[in-house]
């Protein structure tokens, strides 16, 4: 298992990529996360390859890319995105090839239930099938409904963060081969069955989440407070465990905003916090 560093966790949280770069590998994370903005900035001042370059250099590798767009998307702005996809594609099979990537792309899970969604499931199937020669996965990441949808509306409670965690799981499960999940270890401990058979992502792509945060949660909360890992009330040992068992190797991001604007102790702490996490998933 591998650390990695998510963009958020850096405030301010609109560094350009080249001090994200340099701050995750001075604090010995092997991975990062940036954001597409992050990315867009790099290349719209230097050539593509010269990202890759930079995060070879820095001697890590991007965990994911967030595709910027969503399933459930107005028709005009997933067509929009989509139509960038072939130069989306170009660069993130070029991270893969280089050893630099994961080659994996996230978006974010649909708000409804498959069954209620017929169209956003194609349009996820799609995207698979347009992934899958370049070797890239689709990862659904559990994260808070896109604004304007109903479930946005409603308040950011431990069982709304669970569920959306199990909606991320049922997606993944009904979109089929080349479509996998972002696994967010507070979100998974806030499940009514966290100790669920695990056996059915045997085999799935996946991306793993490290963030912890209050137990209980303040009432009522604006928003999910995320904290290092280890510093709130979750069990975040026990799945690391399980999901180590099931054979998952791969990369743990760390996300936990913290204040302030010294973002190499920022990253320092996160890197601690991960790694005192990991190493307790790994002793018998």
């Amino acid at each position: 298992m591998r650390l990695a560093l998510h963009w958020r966790s850096l405030k301010p949280d609109d560094l350009d990529l080249e001090v994200l770069l340099d701050v995750a590998s001075g604090a010995g994370f092997v991975g990062v996360q940036a954001s597409g903005p992050q990315i867009e900035r790099f290349v719209h001042r230097r050539p593509n390859s010269r990202l890759v370059r930079a995060i070879a250099a820095a001697g890590l590798c991007q965990t994911a890319t967030w595709l910027g767009c969503d399933a459930e998307a107005p028709e005009a702005e997933f067509l929009a995105a989509t139509a960038r996809l072939d130069h989306f594609v170009h660069r993130a099979r070029a991270m893969a090839n280089f050893g630099v990537g994961q080659a994996a792309v996230a978006i974010r899970a649909p708000a409804r239930a498959p069954a209620d969604a017929p169209e956003a499931l194609g349009r996820l199937r799609r995207l698979a099938a347009l992934l899958r020669p370049a070797g890239l996965d689709l990862l659904l990441d559990p994260a808070d409904p896109r604004p304007g949808a109903p479930q946005a509306r409603r308040p950011p409670t431990e069982e709304a963060q669970a569920a959306e965690q199990e909606r991320a799981v049922a997606w993944a499960s009904a979109a089929g081969p080349g479509v996998g999940l972002v696994v967010d270890l507070w979100r998974w401990s806030r499940l009514r069955t966290p100790e669920a058979d695990l056996a059915p992502f045997r085999g799935v792509p996946l991306l793993g989440r490290l963030a912890d945060a209050p137990s209980p949660l303040p009432e009522p909360p604006a928003e999910v407070p995320r904290l290092v890992p280890g510093r709130g009330g979750a069990d975040l040992v026990t799945p690391l465990r399980r999901f180590r068992a099931l054979g998952y190797d791969g990369y743990w991001e760390v996300e936990a905003p913290l204040a302030g604007r010294d973002v190499e102790a920022q990253a320092a702490r996160c890197r601690r916090a991960g790694a005192h996490v990991l190493e307790a998933a790994v002793r018998p």
